[in-house]
Parts: structure tokens; sequence; C-alpha cells
């Protein structure tokens, strides 16, 4: 039996693997961190019982032994990382740092770290590939580049610690039941203009996204944790990315959204990522093979939302 420590057990992506390992009755025995334990114990009473679980503070970590910690802690928003830019670096460093003294005291185990294509920077002019080259402006750092930095700070560190059991996992675009209504991410904030009936206002700027959903994720972190010794990144993908208006013409139609489009002037400078996905499919070395596109993936998620009827 595999004991799987799961960090951020409360946040989006954490309580969304959460569900999947539920869903699937994963034999493994999951230790479930959170800073506040009684969030957790909030999203499992809902869920059956005959799961093999632990709810733990985060500073209860060094208490118990694992085969597998992933990391899904992270930001809350954001609208707190435009607030407190330098928090991304305190936070980040303070887990990833936890987790690699566990690694040296415990070199068998393996870490899997919920990274970022942020770390490309802002190098968003086409898809992602293999050759692709992180892009930033050193000489005019921006605060909102502080989670990609950060990011790509963890990302050199695990690759020079070669000995150890390291994976990073970059995710681009992410989308679950559990979605966290945001003005600042586009598919919460058409979500919640569909369960509230409201009209979902946007720019004609026909920006690309790759949505992988929890079932997908959870596939992959079960490929890297079949793979015995490594110290590797992927990144994420789906079937295939959708484009913004042909996901608002299929809510339309499957559900009656409601959307005006704007037209705006094209901006003459500047670098906005538009076409948000990796072609590099590395992932598909190690057995990755993804179930869900962009598209299917979010009709999935979407079915199960309550009141989501037409």
């Amino acid at each position: 039996m595999k004991k799987i420590a799961l960090l951020g057990a409360t946040g989006y992506i954490g309580r969304s693997l959460l569900r999947e390992f539920f869903d699937e009755k994963d034999k493994s025995q999951l230790f479930l961190f959170s800073r506040t334990k009684s969030k957790v114990h909030t999203i499992v009473k809902k869920y059956p019982k005959d799961i093999n679980f632990q709810i733990c503070e985060i500073g209860e970590f060094n208490k118990y032994n694992y085969d597998v910690i992933i990391n899904c802690t992270g930001i809350k928003s954001l609208n707190s990382l435009k607030q407190n830019p330098s928090e991304v670096f305190s936070a980040t460093e303070e887990v990833d740092s936890m987790v690699i003294r566990y690694l040296l005291k415990n070199p068998k185990a393996l870490y899997i770290n919920m990274s970022s294509g942020a770390v490309y920077g802002d190098n968003f002019h086409k898809s992602i590939s293999s050759k692709t080259k992180s892009v930033l402006d050193i000489n005019n750092i921006d605060v909102s580049e502080s989670y990609a930095i950060a990011k790509l700070n963890s990302e050199a560190k695990h690759r020079s610690l070669s000995n150890l059991n390291i994976v990073d996992l970059r995710v681009f675009a992410f989308f679950s039941r559990f979605y966290d209504v945001s003005p600042n991410f586009m598919i919460s904030e058409i979500v919640d203009c569909l369960k509230s009936k409201k009209v979902f206002k946007t720019d004609d700027n026909n920006i690309v996204r790759d949505y992988i959903t929890p079932k997908d994720l959870l596939s992959l972190i079960k490929k890297v944790m079949k793979k015995g010794k490594i110290n590797d990144f992927f990144d994420v993908y789906s079937k295939a990315p959708i484009s913004k208006l042909t996901l608002l013409s299929f809510l339309e139609k499957k559900y009656g959204l409601k959307y005006v489009i704007n037209k705006i002037p094209k901006p003459i400078t500047g670098v906005s990522k538009n076409v948000y996905y990796s072609k590099n499919k590395k992932a598909g070395t190690i057995g990755y093979v993804p179930e869900y596109s962009s598209l299917k993936g979010i009709e999935s998620e979407i079915s199960k939302i309550d009141n989501m009827s037409k």
C-alpha cells in the first residue's frame, strides 16, 4: 500500500485530486495536509468513508513516513499575489524546502510538484514546444512575474538535486467542478455566469487554452509513480486545446450561456498569453495518454456541478 502525502488538500487542484482518489477508491493511504484541519474535515465529510486517509496540519509533516509527496500548495489568488508579491517566494520556498529535507533523509520517496506553464515567462506568441526557451525581462521585472520566477527557481533547484526523485508537472490551465469564482480566471468567470444566469462579457481576442481536468492529471501522476527512479519535468496537456470563441459557442448551445463580445483595438506593443499551451508531449514517454480534450473535460466537470441544466 502506497503512503501518499497530499499537500494543499483544500486548494483548487488539491481538493480536485482528492475527489478523484475517492472516486477511484484508491487503495493508497492518504495523508491530507492543510494549514487548517477543519477545512479538510468540511471537504471529506461528503465523501464515502471507504478510503484510508488521515487529516493533518502542515506542521505535522515530519511525524509520518511517505512513499509519494504531491505538492499542490500555492497562492490563494491572483489578487493576493498583486497585494503581496513577495509572499509567493516565501510560501513556495517554505514547503519546497520542507519536502526536500524529507527526501534527503528518505531518498526512495517520490516528490511530485505542481509547477506551471508560467515558467516559460512571456514566450507565448505560439504554442510551447521542446525547443521553447523561457523569456523574462530581467531589467524590468514586474510583480506579476513573481509567480513565474518562484516556479522557475523551484524547478532549477529540483534539477540540481538529480539524485533525488523529483518531478515537476507544468500545468497550463486547469478546471474542475470545484472552480473558484474569480474574474482573473476566464473559465471560472464563464461558469459562474452560466450558473447564475448572468451575461459573460469579453473582448474579441480569441485566446487558446489547454484545460486539464482532475482525471487526466491523476492519470499522469500515477504514470510518474510507476516510473521508479526519476528526476524530470513534464508539460501537462489534454487531447486538444480550445479557443475562447469555440468554448463560448459550445456552452451557449449546450447550456444556454449568454455572452457579449466587445471589439477592442489591437495592442501595438506588449505580450499577452494568447496561445497558452504546450505541444511538448514528453509525458507520453512514460505512458501518459490523456482521455479528455479541453472541451470534453470541461463538459464532464460542468455536468457534475449542481443546477447547471439549461
